[in-house]
């Protein structure tokens, strides 16, 4: 829990400052957790089922002045736009339909709910920053 809070404060200096050494650092952060998430689930997976199934994830990053975040989840790098409803924050779980493109309700860890457009799933670290920089 600890390396995830410190990957939120990083990529949130990354995106207020707009330093390439913050966003070199942040890249490095963020892949970092990428794969130790991945490590975790192929270990969870081989001894039992994951407890993250397809339709849900956990919001990695958001973006100060942006309606886009990311969340990682089964499927990778969700870029995810909000819509209405519920704000989420790093940390925050998401439940929905997230793992198809297009407008989805879903719900978060809270109990409470939004609406978001699915922009893209299956995403790297590198694809999903591209993402982010092009709407933001």
């Amino acid at each position: 829990m600890h390396k995830l809070k410190i990957i939120i404060i990083l990529l949130s200096v990354n995106f207020l400052l707009g330093n390439s050494a913050c966003t070199s650092f942040a890249t490095g952060a963020l892949e970092a957790y990428n794969e130790n998430s991945q490590a975790q689930r192929s270990s969870a997976s081989s001894t039992s089922s994951s407890s993250m199934n397809k339709n849900e994830g956990i919001v990695v990053a958001t973006f100060s002045g942006c309606s886009y975040f990311i969340a990682d989840g089964n499927r990778g790098l969700y870029v995810l736009e909000w819509f209405g409803g519920y704000s989420p924050y790093e940390g925050d779980l998401i439940y929905g339909d997230i793992g198809s493109y297009g407008m989805k309700n879903v719900k978060y860890s809270n109990g409470r709910t939004g609406k978001v457009w699915v922009e893209d799933f299956w995403e790297s670290k590198s694809a999903a920053m591209d993402e982010i920089n092009d709407h933001c």
